[in-house]
């Protein structure tokens, strides 16, 4: 006959997981120790030992950091901060129908978590690739090696992106037209123009130099056109 498990209170667990400053969920041995019963002394030992077992050291240094917390005296003490894996590891030492109970726990805790921390990226990508829809590509593209005329060719910036551009960094379209010596009416026909039709193609000569120095086309700039 199988008996039934009596699972602890999953907040109980969730309330023992903790975020890092770069945002991965981890539990400490001080919390393992309260919530399985046992003496923080006999965790401490229970990781060293575990420790000394694995034969992976860059596995131990990423899953089980060691750190110091001030007990009720103001006096430091030594504990371990376990990620998801180094929390698996660790519990998988400990027997028993409680203890079965709270790995269970733990473990739902932290995949329940994890799951929150990817949905919520996920949201914040969403969210950025609407504002800023060129900008994932750029990342992953520059990730991946390509140049920068490479990346450039196939996204193509925008007018209006350019337009932004020099108004977050204070430059007058003019100033910039002087600086790179193109006619100002023409330079601000192109700038100006509608992204979705443009009038002019800039397929050659000094509309061509523009659209290439602003980035909305890939390419050199012409030196016979200069």
């Amino acid at each position: 006959m199988q008996l039934t498990l009596n699972l602890p209170n999953p907040l109980a667990a969730r309330q023992a997981l903790f975020l890092s400053t770069d945002g991965q969920p981890f539990t400490t041995s001080r919390a393992v120790a309260e919530r399985f019963g046992k003496k923080h002394k006999n965790v401490l030992r229970a990781i060293e030992n575990l420790l000394t077992d694995i034969p992976d050291p860059e596995f131990n240094r990423l899953n089980f950091e060691p750190v110091e917390y001030f007990d009720a005296k103001g006096e430091p003490r030594p504990e371990y901060r376990l990620t998801h894996d180094g929390f698996a590891f660790l519990a998988m030492r400990f027997t028993g129908r409680e203890a079965m109970a709270w790995q269970i726990a733990f473990l739902q805790a932290f995949n329940a978590l994890e799951a929150e921390l990817h949905a919520r990226t996920a949201r914040f990508a969403a969210a950025l690739d609407q504002v800023r829809p060129m900008l994932r590509p750029v990342v992953e593209c520059t990730e991946a090696g390509y140049s920068r005329n490479a990346i450039a060719g196939p996204l193509g910036k925008s007018r209006q992106q350019f337009r932004e551009e020099c108004a977050l960094k204070g430059l007058p379209l003019a100033s910039v037209a002087k600086r790179h010596g193109f006619n100002l009416n023409l330079f601000y026909e192109i700038v100006n123009d509608d992204d979705a039709n443009p009038r002019r193609k800039c397929l050659r000569g000094e509309s061509h130099n523009i659209a290439v120095t602003i980035g909305i086309k890939a390419g050199e700039v012409s030196r016979a056109a200069a």
